[in-house]
């Protein structure tokens, strides 16, 4: 799928339409000071000490908005309706440009809509969209932009951006079937080939967010040929999780579609086409690189296993693939011999080795000769090698989905709290970094020590509960007497990201409770949760958003790997559920590793989660969504990959 979608669309047309009305104000102004009209019209016109109009418009295209909005505010301030309106609306636009959406509703607020012509009131109600989207309100934005009907003769780009206004706006509302329809009409205003593809990748993606019964329902309703067959291409995508067995029923949909405008590229992302980068690599023997000793051993035999039960549950079983695993002894001053010794005993494909300091020694120190699929990520670019594939389980990578889930929700204002050390330290700037990338606020951090079981210090001071103690302290201080206080948390929160293992995260939010704080939304990663369902440990978690992978979350769709791992190693079996599940899709990924380098808008769905693969050959994971609900997980529903624009 395409894993891009912008969160929100700013609207191109009414930069250019309020760039000629300011236009006009400059020529209006110019020509009321050479003809010397009256003084009252030469007032109005006239300009104001210090800068022009020109160094505003100059300024907006050096990206200085907020200068600029303070000059056409100055020129408002003195001009007659209708520049007055033009010069405010102009204002107002600059103001959404430079980040402050508040500043620019304010201006807005202060313009006569009476003496407004409908050009400028359609402009008024874009503007009002522009500051709702800026603010993750996509139902508001829908309301205005409701009110817009556009003037006959309306260029095409003014047509393709009150479009793209209104998709940003359906899919922040959720309203899955008007982004639909906009999108379609959309695609027959477009002739750029990658607008084109981004828009029917757009498509895609909305339709493949839903479940099957859903898709089932939209398709027995729609009477268009070209949303049925969208639908369908969706359903293959949905249904038919393995890429080989989606090309199956690839040929009946174009028999039955013959005439759809779905584009190579996209059905490249679907399937491989056969082309030679995107063939798989030789797995006639595979050699299995872990560490069987120390404090990985546990770890290496649940990844192991997973990998050999994948094997065994192969579909073609005539493939003759041999595997030899490896003990690397948890010594990364060893790895670089034990990868030569497996490559020179025949080895066409090596999966391993586990602990990042033995990947970055192996992609430092030689050149690999056979593909070689690393079960960690290594920490810098500057290792990339061609025949180098980096797989694991990142909580970075899950701390910025976060950040996506809750951008995708329509929060703005988060607060984080984790633990010292160097696990929490990673988790929250990656989800920091990604958060104001999106264009979200951090509002306060605050860091616990993990070992206790009361968090009250860092939650009162990450709710400011602490300043609303001092400011009671104060007051009686001041008047000398004592009053009835109730302490009062911060009021601006949207949510909180809490970093945390199960076991303070069952502790936290009874304790955001006591500190009136529980109907905040948290999210969390999947580190909050064990993978197995215990009601009871788990209570205090309902209402926490988790993401995870499919292979803990989607019961409804327990695969007979699973079950299989489950009666084979019961013991491990839930501890250790996710590296099981690290295994599976370790040996599954490998048939397309080649493909997914090849094509970055395609996905595989694996059992730890929709995987994909970045320009350095690491392999990431879309992961799956639930709320807890009575002690546990229940599933949401997946959400688009989101860009940061």
């Amino acid at each position: 799928m395409q894993p891009r979608i912008q969160p929100f669309i700013i609207l191109i047309g009414i930069a250019l339409v309020l760039s000629a009305c300011a236009d006009k104000a400059v020529k209006t102004a110019s020509k009321g000071v050479e003809t010397k009209k009256s003084d009252a019209a030469e007032v109005a016109i006239r300009e104001p000490e210090g800068d022009s109009l020109n160094d505003a418009l100059k300024l907006e295209q050096q990206g200085k908005f907020l200068d600029a909005a303070k000059i056409y505010g100055k020129h408002a301030s003195t001009a007659l309706p209708p520049l007055r309106q033009q010069l405010k609306l102009r204002a107002a636009n600059a103001l959404i440009a430079a980040s402050l959406p508040n500043q620019a509703r304010l201006m807005l607020n202060t313009i006569d809509m009476e003496r407004m012509s409908a050009e400028l009131q359609r402009l008024f109600a874009l503007i009002h969209a522009k500051i709702a989207l800026a603010e993750r309100d996509g139902i508001a934005s829908e309301n205005w932009l409701a009110q817009i009907t556009l003037a006959e003769g309306a260029s095409n780009q003014e047509k393709v951006g009150l479009l793209k206004m209104r998709i940003s706006s359906a899919e922040l509302s959720g309203d899955s079937g008007s982004a639909l329809r906009n999108r379609l009409l959309l695609g027959e205003l477009l002739s750029d080939v990658e607008a084109i593809q981004a828009n029917q990748f757009g498509i895609l993606n909305t339709l493949t967010v839903l479940n099957v019964d859903t898709l089932d329902t939209m398709s027995n309703k729609t009477q268009s040929p070209l949303m049925q067959g969208w639908i369908q291409l969706a359903i293959l995508s949905v249904k038919y999780k393995d890429p080989i067995r989606i090309a199956r029923f690839l040929g009946e949909w174009r028999k039955r579609f013959p005439q759809h405008p779905a584009s190579e590229a996209l059905i490249a992302s679907l399937v491989p086409q056969g082309e030679t980068n995107t063939l798989p690599p030789r797995m006639d023997k595979i050699a299995l690189l872990l560490p069987f000793e120390g404090p990985y051993k546990r770890a290496s035999s649940a990844i192991r296993d997973g990998f050999l039960a994948a094997y065994y549950s192969r579909e073609n079983k005539d493939e003759v693939v041999s595997i030899e695993v490896y003990n690397t002894e948890n010594d990364p001053e060893q790895i670089v011999a034990i990868y030569q010794q497996a490559v020179a005993d025949g080895a066409t494909l090596v999966v391993g080795p586990l602990n990042k300091q033995s990947v970055e020694k192996l992609a430092a120190e030689i050149e690999l000769s056979v593909p070689t699929l690393a079960l960690n990520h290594v920490g810098s670019a500057e290792l990339f090698k061609p025949n180098l594939f980096q797989f694991g389980l990142s909580p970075e990578n899950e701390a910025e989905q976060i950040a996506d889930r809750a951008w995708f929700d329509g929060h703005g204002k988060a607060v984080l709290i984790y633990p010292e050390g160097s696990w929490g330290e990673r988790v929250a700037a990656a989800f920091k970094t990604r958060w104001e990338t999106l264009g979200g606020v951090l509002l306060a951090s605050e860091t616990y020590i993990a070992k206790k079981n009361d968090f009250s210090t860092p939650l009162k001071k990450l709710l400011s509960i602490d300043q609303s103690n001092e400011r009671y302290r104060n007051i009686t201080k001041l008047l000398q007497t004592r009053m009835e206080y109730e302490p009062r948390r911060r009021q601006d929160i949207d949510f909180i990201f809490m970093a945390a293992y199960p076991r303070q995260a069952r502790l936290i939010p009874p304790q955001l409770k006591f500190f009136n704080a529980g109907d905040i939304p948290v999210y969390a990663t999947s580190h909050s949760y064990t993978g197995s369902i215990d009601r009871s440990s788990d209570r205090d978690m309902n209402g926490v958003v988790i993401g995870d992978m499919p292979w803990t979350l989607e019961r409804k769709e327990v695969s007979n790997i699973k079950k299989t791992i489950y009666r084979t190693w019961p013991k491990d079996a839930d501890k250790l559920t996710r590296l099981y599940a690290l295994g599976v899709d370790a040996y599954n990924v490998l048939y397309y590793v080649n493909w997914l380098r090849s094509n970055p808008n395609a996905r595989l769905a694996g059992v730890t989660g929709n995987l994909y693969m970045n320009a350095n050959n690491q392999l990431l994971r879309q992961l799956s969504w639930a709320r807890f609900r009575g002690g546990a997980p229940g599933q949401l529903s997946a959400i688009p990959m989101l860009s940061a624009q």
